[in-house]
């Protein structure tokens, strides 16, 4: 990708070769994003090494020669990624011990989805690759992004030439959904979930810095690999970026009137999504057509039970890891996960738990967004804020936040959205 201009983005400044601890990040975020069929060291997943790896280097190289005041959004990273997992792992310690009627809890199931926040302190060496690399730092989880897009036409290209992959949720190394529907052969990956960072940084980039084809030619390849995922979802979670950054440069561009006019539009209807999608979930209002299938009434049936279970602890939750009873799961793999990931946050973290995850990253939407709507326009904070907004959004019904690859993508988002002057790397 060609380098920004300093006017339009940030600067650039040349770091001196490669060092141990980009490799290392390199590696750790190539293996999210392509790899979902991770391997297991004893109980502890090969990618929690690799992060923790990757971070220890950054750490010795970089991030221990530099103030934490020097990472915009720093505390609050460290808050959620350390602080929010310990408390209401604790608080589902309390429960267990208490004799839970409402939830069932297990030490493996509390240390699988605690972990998911680790992966947020990709955040630190994220930025420093921006700092010390520019634009190359974000070719850094840009690149990956774009070979799953490959790996996802490859293969559905194999299943119409050799019938490879069939009717599948596992090929190679991919877990997924493979098979054949309506639309045409499916090539469903969990971590097609990046695309939508990827397509909010080329669409940002787009918008401040004029057409290319290496821009023309990746938003393509993202939004057909996004087709060939038939999941509504992403489709979501994309449509969202693409809405956002329209109604961003339409915002730049008219008077405050109409400003006024265009924010009651934007919540209004948002808020009338909200609304209808809740009726829906909870069976106030009938499903139209293009719902009517099994994935969604999966969807329909935890609603009730994930609301029943929240209402008996509704401020603290059951803590991290807890499964409604009796044994009311979705994955066996990862039985505390549920598609309507706000509602599972409710059951298992309660109000708090709930405001206290996304408190992070709304706040971010909001420094992008302002950022990008007045001065010169730039890429990464608009880029940063619809990448988060796209991911809170698709995993509105879709377990994608509380997994490996969601906390990246809000990672990369929040390396975004902070300021990335550069800063001497002693």
């Amino acid at each position: 990708m060609e380098q920004e201009t300093t006017s339009a983005a940030d600067p650039a400044p040349r770091a001196p070769g490669l060092r141990v601890w980009i490799v290392s990040l390199a590696v750790v975020i190539a293996y999210i994003t392509l790899v979902t069929d991770d391997a297991d060291l004893g109980p502890i997943p090969l990618k929690l090494f690799l992060v923790a790896g990757a971070f220890a280097a950054w750490w010795a190289q970089v991030g221990r020669k530099r103030a934490l005041h020097e990472y915009q959004l720093g505390v609050p990273v460290l808050l959620f990624a350390i602080a929010i997992p310990v408390t209401w792992s604790l608080v589902g310690a309390v429960q267990a011990i208490g004799g839970d009627a409402v939830g069932l809890h297990g030490l493996t199931w509390t240390m699988q989805e605690a972990s998911r926040f680790v992966y947020l302190l990709l955040y630190f060496p994220l930025l420093d690759a921006r700092r010390l690399y520019g634009r190359r730092g974000i070719d850094l989880w840009l690149l990956p992004i774009l070979a799953l897009c490959v790996v996802t036409v490859l293969l559905c290209l194999s299943h119409y030439l050799t019938g490879t992959p069939g009717d599948t949720v596992g090929f190679l190394f991919f877990q997924g959904v493979f098979q054949s529907n309506t639309g045409g052969y499916r090539v469903f990956i969990g971590n097609q979930v990046l695309f939508i960072a990827a397509t909010a940084l080329l669409l940002a980039e787009l918008a401040s810095l004029g057409s290319s084809r290496l821009r023309i030619g990746g938003l393509a390849l993202l939004i057909g690999s996004t087709y060939l995922s038939h999941t509504r979802g992403i489709w979501l979670g994309m449509s969202i970026v693409c809405a956002g950054v329209l109604l961003l440069l339409l915002w730049r561009q008219v008077d405050a009137y109409r400003r006024r006019v265009l924010m009651r539009v934007v919540s209004g209807v948002a808020l009338l999504g909200i609304v209808i999608g809740v009726a829906v979930l909870f069976g106030a209002l009938p499903r139209p057509s293009f719902l009517a299938d099994t994935s969604a009434g999966l969807r329909e049936q935890q609603a009730p039970k994930l609301w029943n279970a929240f209402e008996h602890n509704p401020v603290l939750g059951d803590g991290l890891g807890a499964v409604v009873r009796p044994r009311f799961v979705r994955d066996p793999g990862a039985p505390w996960s549920y598609e309507l990931t706000y509602l599972q946050l409710l059951f298992q973290m309660g109000v708090l738990g709930l405001l206290a995850v996304l408190a992070l990253p709304l706040a971010a939407v909001r420094r992008g967004l302002r950022e990008a709507a007045t001065g010169a326009l730039r890429a990464p904070p608009l880029a940063g804020a619809m990448t988060i907004l796209g991911i809170l959004v698709a995993s509105a019904t879709n377990p994608y936040l509380m997994s490996s690859f969601g906390m990246l993508c809000v990672a990369i988002g929040l390396s975004l959205v902070a300021r990335a002057e550069p800063v001497p790397a002693g």
